[in-house]
């Protein structure tokens, strides 16, 4: 692993995306700086990201009754056959920012390599709704699922979790509070540049905590602080995962940046995990940033994470 200066590790394709990601975010500024702005901002941005996307045998907009008002997502079905297993998928953004459509190219790849379904879900976000609002509403959504996932022609009894950064916090601490894998139907998680804990202690946050990459030390921890409320997130467990029983995992697939802060609190999981004897993969790809696995269209190792996924869910829940 490289411990030279940030600027100077980067993978070619990561350079290429950030530049093309920075034009978009630049092309779809309208000067509106208000939360609503700002995610329309975003979701414009992140619309080229998303073309070209693997077609699949069913893409279906739900509302799962879960939390206040029901929760959006999106399906992804590569084939008629029935009773697929089923990954839910939590989109990143800070908590705040982000949908069920935001990773739609790489979630359409990862269903049509796996063979099962994808159930991108949506959870309320901050400022709106601190912790645990999305926490209990995520929960609520797994416990449906497994009650009614037959309805769509669905497997409850075969349900993975994960998500990418906020998203995967978010997942891990509804299924915690589902009794993990004691739940008897949540079988497999994979994470995606996990955020596990608001930690700013570790060294990768140390080296890459100043910038230049996104995110930054300052924002983690602001972040972390508007996530809470009122709450104390470090010492629930359902948001400090370090603090959770690692016993309560079911086989786990971790992937984390090298050039991220929160790359060594993915590390630091893995050996929790793998203390417990939970079965654990843990990736790490080289030179690219926390933002990575969202710019598969440019990036070789998002691709290559997508298909680590694939191989992991194929051995966890095979279709």
């Amino acid at each position: 692993m490289s411990s030279g200066p940030p600027q100077a590790i980067l993978d070619p394709d990561m350079e290429r995306a950030l530049a093309k990601a920075a034009g978009l975010m630049s092309a779809a500024d309208t000067g509106d700086r208000s939360i609503a702005g700002m995610r329309a901002q975003m979701r414009a941005a992140s619309a080229w990201w998303n073309e070209n996307a693997a077609v699949m045998h069913e893409v279906r907009q739900l509302r799962i009754p879960a939390g206040e008002g029901g929760l959006s997502a999106i399906l992804y079905r590569p084939s008629a056959q029935p009773d697929l297993p089923v990954y839910v998928f939590l989109h990143g953004g800070g908590f705040k920012f982000g949908g069920p459509e935001s990773s739609a190219f790489q979630l359409r790849a990862l269903a049509e390599q796996w063979g099962g379904a994808v159930l991108s879900l949506d959870y309320p976000h901050i400022p709106e709704a601190p912790f645990p609002a999305a926490v209990e509403a995520v929960a609520e959504a797994y416990r449906w699922l497994a009650d009614r996932a037959g309805e769509l022609n669905l497997d409850g009894s075969r349900l993975a979790f994960g998500g990418a950064s906020a998203g995967a916090n978010i997942s891990c601490g509804a299924a915690m509070a589902v009794g993990g894998v004691e739940s008897g139907w949540l079988k497999a998680a994979a994470l995606v540049v996990p955020v596990f804990n608001g930690s700013t202690a570790t060294p990768s946050m140390a080296l890459f905590g100043d910038g230049p990459f996104f995110p930054t030390r300052e924002s983690t921890a602001a972040t972390w602080r508007e996530y809470g409320g009122t709450a104390d997130l470090d010492a629930d467990p359902r948001a400090n995962l370090m603090l959770a029983e690692a016993r309560l995992f079911p086989p786990t697939f971790i992937a984390a940046a090298e050039c991220d802060v929160f790359r060594d609190g993915a590390a630091d999981m893995a050996r929790r995990l793998r203390e417990a004897d939970v079965p654990t993969s843990h990736r790490l790809y080289p030179g690219v940033t926390h933002l990575f696995f969202g710019y598969g269209r440019l990036v070789g190792k998002s691709r290559a994470c997508v298909d680590d996924m694939a191989a992991f869910l194929k051995s966890a829940l095979p279709v």
